[in-house]
Order: structure tokens, then C-alpha cells, then sequence
């Protein structure tokens, strides 16, 4: 990976260096310059996904939804009748 000039062998180096020289965690360097629209949001939920590390990025799924795609059905039908009786 290369950063300010410089080329790192790995991810995990590179994320060394953001801590040791710009005082900013793995994932405060992620969300400023990696991060792509709609990252880390649940696609069945919209709540926040867990960042993982710079090579592996944000979970697809919330810890509440999962990422189990034989419940995604399943669990959007819940989320959907939620949605409906919060509107009534």
C-alpha cells in the first residue's frame, strides 16, 4: 500500500505508521480517504456496521441483522412491519 510517498508492505504497516506519525486510528484514515458512499451502513437496517480493518473494511450487516443471507428475507419483513407500525 503507498501513502505520503511512501510504500508500506502491508496494510497492517501502513496503519502503524497513521498511529505512530498523524495520530489517527486505522479507522479514522479509512473514513476520511478510503471510505466508499453508503460503507458501513446495514443494507437491511440502515444502522452502522463494525469497521473491521483496512484490508477486510466495514461489515456488511448491523450485529443486529446479520450476514446470513438464508435470514435477510426474514429479517427485512421484520424490519418492514416495524417500519409500518412506527407509522401508525
Amino acid at each position: 500500500m503507498k501513502s505520503v510517498g511512501r510504500l508500506f508492505p502491508s496494510a497492517q504497516s501502513l496503519a502503524n505508521h497513521f498511529i505512530a506519525t498523524h495520530h489517527l486510528t486505522s479507522k479514522e484514515y479509512f473514513d476520511r480517504y478510503l471510505k466508499k458512499p453508503g460503507e458501513g451502513i446495514c443494507p437491511i437496517c440502515g444502522c452502522e456496521t463494525s469497521y473491521r480493518n483496512m484490508t477486510l473494511r466495514y461489515r456488511k450487516y448491523c450485529n443486529n441483522c446479520g450476514s446470513s443471507k438464508a435470514n435477510t428475507e426474514r429479517l427485512e419483513h421484520i424490519h418492514q412491519t416495524r417500519r409500518a407500525n412506527n407509522n401508525r
